[in-house]
């Protein structure tokens, strides 16, 4: 076939003009097309050239044609595909427009905001772009299919573009305004803080700038000096308000020189406290105040026997002893010449120094008349003499009860012989002869063959080793008397085998173990129908180890109406065991010297860890407020006073206690106590717990200054509320009103949520305050408080549960006293109103309690 019959066949195509679909439009068909006539021409003219050209081979010819054919096709090919792959990368990224449109549609964020902003615009110029590529593609005819197009998503990102950044401005203008109120609050803030610290500083420099308290009676003095808590307290406060202004004011325009006066100020103040409290601890001393306090307590319970002269039952040096003993350190000297002649002596001995008002000078005038030191050594050794000698009885009780006694004879001696300044009269006298002439002629030689051979054994030296020797042989006989109760009680075993022991002996075991007890306790104590305490003989006596009748200390009411601090004076001024309380036993005998007796009712504070003994329950003054101590009393009268019927203890001794009330040291002060306190728009720290299934609402007021209980409240606590003061009470309170309150003063243990008991004691009223509208905390109240706390990045489930209302009758009012106790603080708003965490659990589970001011107390 010749070439210029088969170029016939091709037709050709124009491959850049298409329409939006990608297809050749018809009507370019007939254009585009060759003319015919041109191609007739053509074909002739290749016909002429072929004729020229024979001697070409019609192979190569064929191949030629072939591969231009091949090019056209690929170049058409690819043409094409780049056009659809511009037609759907438009389409793709109007897709994507639209859809970012409608998913950010309803944002509010500013941060959300310009991120949607800066990628519209990315996607915009994307967009523009695209289409600038078809435009290139298509030319005149993009106008008529994508120009349209374009031009709707420009107006519409356009629109999107100008709604989102009116939406910002708006969000902006309203956290400029919350700002500027939140800096409004805070300046107000800070301007009643201010002028607090000045009101408070005010109070504080009237009170401090004293400088002489002449004028003032003892009890305004000692009054004054329990106030310093208070004031302390005060400063603490102010100094707190101080640091928050500090803290605040670079934030909210306040004036620094204003803060800079007050911080100067408080140090002035500060330095007029101190010496106020120097001048009234000064006073205090001077006046004696304290002492006489304790004298006063104590002049109803004198016991010391009276001083006649020679015929008086006791001598001189033993009289003056046991006088400075029991008075010396608790009475004023200024009352010690009057306590002692009109309590203490009498007949020739009071004639002798009725005028003389100086107590150094009485004492001189004594010891001239009757200071004979035989006098003191005949009088103990009548008391010596009276003993029934050892040899006479083989009791082993009763050698045991005159070994005692003869030792206790011979310390007093030794002891008073060192304080006069008469030990080489006593130990070169014939006392000690007398002395052993008691013991017997087995005894006395057994000593003597072992003293004989050492050398140097005179004087005080061998009154210790007799006395030592005594103790070693008491010893003795209290093992004798075990093995002797270890055999009946055998023998009772065997007699009655499927039978309990309710014997006597069984209960003597019992009880000794009970009070981890041992044979020298009974025996070294010189326990006895006589009280240990104030020497009486009438006190109810219980029974102890082996049957033995013992006047316990709850057994003397002088011992029950003493404070635990007078009670450890006493104990430790007769040398008696301050942690087992055992009747008559010597603090410095066999194991109460380390500590190692009966302690399971001493106080387990760890203040006490460092000494050997502790401080039994009935006479730790420092820890006798604590419910830990509180609770330890109630065992200890459950298991050691109530176990005995009514003949054997007094009614008094069930009703010892820890804690004294003294009418006139309650004080009240509170903020709330009177009719306003119900009307101010804030709410207070309510909440209302269950005690023993009963609801009670307390009140915690910072303004008061002790615990104050509801008499209704208290007839429903019954055995959670215990009584411990009887009688009418004078409260002060705020501005010097004073109430009146009938029903005592009451202590309540209140269940906490760690699953101890809060004690808290304080006066009993009719009526505590005006009732308290019931405040709404769920809703409004606590959706603040939630909002505020998520907004500043806090986690709601750390915030405590509160109760759907708080408010009403106050039952229980705790004061500052008891600040130990008040919820902890979790979050506060800028307005004050804050949510705290309690440590009681509320009535219904929560433990949320609220306070401070809500716009919602004010429709």
């Amino acid at each position: 076939m010749r070439r210029s019959e088969r170029l016939k066949d091709i037709k050709p195509i124009d491959y850049w003009r298409y329409n939006n679909t990608g297809e050749k439009d018809s009507d370019d068909d007939n254009q585009d097309n060759l003319d015919e006539c041109g191609l007739n021409d053509s074909i002739e003219n290749t016909a002429n050239l072929e004729d020229k050209h024979d001697n070409l081979e019609e192979a190569d010819f064929n191949n030629s044609i072939e591969d231009i054919s091949n090019l056209l096709n690929d170049f058409c090919l690819d043409e094409q595909s780049k056009m659809d792959t511009l037609i759907i990368d438009e389409a793709t990224l109007y897709d994507d427009i639209k859809d970012f449109l409608d998913e950010h549609n309803e944002i509010t964020c500013v941060g959300e905001i310009d991120e949607a902003i800066k990628r519209i615009e990315e996607l915009r110029s994307a967009y523009r772009r695209k289409h600038k590529e078809i435009q290139l593609q298509l030319k005149e005819e993009y106008d008529n299919n994508f120009g349209k197009r374009l031009e709707g998503m420009l107006t519409t990102l356009k629109s999107f573009i100008n709604h989102v950044k009116l939406k910002k401005k708006h969000i902006q203008d309203g956290v400029h305004m919350k700002n500027e109120q939140i800096k409004r609050s805070n300046q107000k803030k800070c301007l009643f803080l201010a002028s607090e610290v000045d009101r408070k500083m005010k109070d504080l420099e009237t009170i401090f700038e004293v400088i002489s308290f002449a004028e003032n009676s003892d009890n305004e003095v000692k009054s004054k000096n329990n106030d310093i808590a208070l004031h302390n307290k005060e400063m603490e406060i102010i100094s707190k308000m101080l640091q928050e202004l500090m803290t605040n004011s670079y934030q909210n325009d306040v004036d620094l020189d204003d803060i800079e006066n007050l911080n100067v100020r408080y140090g002035k103040v500060t330095k007029i406290k101190d010496s106020y409290i120097k001048l009234i601890k000064e006073e205090v001393i001077q006046r004696e105040i304290d002492k006489k306090a304790i004298f006063n307590a104590s002049t109803l319970n004198i016991k010391l026997a009276k001083f006649k002269g020679y015929n008086s039952s006791t001598d001189y040096y033993t009289f003056k002893s046991d006088f400075e003993k029991l008075y010396l350190k608790t009475t004023p000297r200024s009352m010690l010449h009057d306590l002692l002649k009109n309590n203490f002596l009498e007949d020739q001995a009071l004639l002798l120094v009725k005028n003389v008002d100086d107590i150094d000078d009485i004492w001189d005038r004594l010891k001239i008349a009757y200071g004979d030191h035989n006098m003191m050594l005949s009088k103990k050794l009548a008391e010596v003499n009276k003993l029934e000698g050892i040899t006479k009885t083989r009791d082993p009780d009763k050698i045991i009860d005159n070994c005692s006694k003869i030792i206790v004879v011979m310390k007093d001696l030794m002891k008073l012989a060192k304080q006069h300044t008469l030990e080489n009269k006593l130990f070169h006298s014939d006392t000690l002869d007398k002395i052993l002439k008691l013991l017997g002629e087995s005894r006395l030689t057994r000593w003597l063959s072992i003293t004989c051979d050492i050398k140097d054994l005179e004087g005080e030296a061998k009154w210790e080793h007799l006395i030592s020797f005594i103790s070693k042989d008491i010893k003795i006989q209290q093992q004798k008397q075990l093995l002797q109760v270890s055999q009946v009680s055998s023998n009772a075993d065997n007699k009655r085998p499927n039978q309990r022991r309710d014997g006597v002996h069984h209960s003597m075991r019992e009880r000794a173990d009970e009070k981890d007890e041992t044979p020298e306790d009974w025996r070294n104590s010189n326990a006895s129908s006589i009280c240990s305490i104030c020497g009486e003989k009438d006190h109810k006596q219980t029974t102890g180890p082996y049957g033995r009748k013992l006047v316990q200390y709850f057994s003397c009411k002088k011992f029950v109406e003493m404070s635990p601090a007078e009670r450890f004076i006493e104990l430790r001024r007769k040398g008696l065991c301050i942690q087992c309380l055992y009747p008559g036993a010597q603090q410095d005998d066999y194991k109460h010297k380390n500590g190692r007796c009966q302690r399971d009712y001493a106080c387990k504070h760890s203040l006490h860890e460092r000494y050997p003994r502790k401080k039994h329950v009935l006479v730790c003054e420092e820890h006798k407020t604590s419910s830990e101590n509180l609770e330890l009393l109630k065992l200890y009268k459950s298991k050691c006073i109530f176990k005995y019927n009514s003949n054997e203890v007094a009614t008094f001794s069930k009703d010892i206690r820890i804690h004294h009330v003294e009418a006139s040291k309650v004080q009240v002060y509170s903020s709330t106590s009177d009719s306003t306190a119900a009307k101010e728009n804030g709410i207070y720290m309510f909440q209302t717990i269950k005690i023993e299934g009963k609801n009670f609402t307390i009140f915690f007021d910072t303004g008061c200054g002790d615990f104050v209980s509801r008499f209704d409240a208290i007839t429903k606590l019954q055995r959670s509320a215990m009584k411990e003061f009887d009688g009418n009470i004078t409260l002060n309170g705020v501005g010097g009103v004073s109430t009146e309150s009938h029903h005592g003063v009451y202590s309540i243990n209140i269940p906490l949520l760690n699953g101890g008991n809060a004690s808290m004691i304080g006066p009993c009223l009719e009526r505590i305050t005006t009732d308290f509208p019931m405040y709404p905390l769920r809703g409004e109240v606590e959706e603040s408080i939630i909002n505020s706390y998520t907004k500043a990045g806090g986690n709601i489930k750390d915030l405590p549960t509160v109760a759907e209302f708080a408010g009403g009758k106050i039952d229980l009012m705790v004061g500052i006293k008891y600040y130990r106790y008040f919820p902890e603080k979790v979050f506060s708003m800028p307005s004050g109103l804050t949510i705290f965490r309690s440590c009681f659990k509320s009535a219904d589970g929560s433990n949320g309690v609220i306070g401070g001011p809500h716009e919602v107390l004010q429709r």
